[in-house]
């Protein structure tokens, strides 16, 4: 059951549970787990992992984008919205989240649940506010009134800001250290490309901030997962120095519509072209005009 404490904070999380409920020793392992943000604390949370397999767990805890079930102070689940496929509430008193292979269910008071609602669905659009209504979680609250005032005003952001919350969400979800470089080079770009009124265009080279590995795609994966539904970004350039980044960049080519450019240079080879180009044949409201290619000096 979810306790009747609430507090709100400037960061827009809540934390549902007195103090005094949760040990010193639970709070820490709690914020040892954290991936960022004020995490919201809840008990006795009932949950399946896979059909008829339910616990009562201690302890849930959740972050901006990334929910933990914790028992003793160890992680034994980790659910996140970009894994979220369904979030309903039919009744006033709980909520269920269905996740790829974990359904999650809570129960407490009506504010309590209402407020959880509000939190998660403020969540989801940040992180799903470019992507087509087919790939947004499925929502159904009941009653009407209650969808209403839980459903978050509409995002009024600058499309840079949009893009960094997708990459920041997807850090968490791939477990990817967040790189401070990348945003400020990029936070910075877009303050000065929206002054000069030019295409944006995104490097994925030594420069880029990401610290790129000749062998290692990981730190790319959190940007091709905001590059795919991305509507900001019209020219990708990509140094062939890291040849995992056309492979990685395959998904982005089956999905994204904005991107009218692309540019490779150091290509050594013609490993993963062929991918590539069937990605953008694949893509039937892709907008890509041009493709160029700098063979290595």
């Amino acid at each position: 059951t979810i306790n009747n404490t609430q507090t709100e904070n400037d960061r827009g999380s809540i934390e549902i549970m007195a103090a005094s409920f949760i040990s010193e020793s639970e709070r820490k392992s709690a914020e040892l787990v954290a991936e960022g943000g004020n995490p919201i604390f809840l008990r006795k949370m009932n949950w399946t992992h896979r059909p008829n397999r339910s616990a009562s767990m201690d302890l849930i805890m959740a972050d901006s984008t990334a929910f933990f079930i914790l028992r003793n102070g160890k992680k034994l689940l980790r659910g996140h919205l970009y894994d979220l496929q369904e979030l309903q509430s039919v009744i006033s008193t709980a909520c269920w989240m269905r996740f790829k292979g974990t359904e999650v269910s809570i129960s407490g008071d009506q504010e309590a649940i209402d407020d959880l609602l509000a939190v998660i669905r403020t969540n989801i659009q940040r992180i799903y506010h470019n992507f087509p209504q087919s790939k947004w979680p499925q929502v159904d609250i009941r009653p009407e009134s209650r969808n209403r005032s839980t459903t978050p005003d509409v995002i009024i952001k600058d499309p840079i800001s949009i893009f960094l919350d997708v990459y920041n969400a997807a850090c968490s979800f791939l477990d990817v250290e967040y790189s401070h470089t990348f945003v400020q080079l990029l936070a910075a770009k877009g303050i000065a490309d929206v002054i000069t009124d030019r295409s944006f265009e995104l490097s994925l080279d030594e420069l880029s901030g990401l610290d790129l590995d000749t062998e290692d795609s990981s730190r790319l994966m959190p940007v091709i997962l905001a590059l795919k539904y991305d509507g900001h970004f019209k020219s990708i350039h990509i140094d062939q120095t890291y040849k995992h980044a056309l492979m990685a960049l395959v998904e982005v080519a089956e999905c994204n519509k904005t991107i009218e450019k692309w540019t490779f240079t150091n290509v050594s080879n013609a490993e993963g072209f062929s991918e590539f180009v069937a990605a953008l044949g694949r893509n039937k409201e892709a907008s890509t005009k041009h493709m160029i290619i700098n063979p290595t000096a």
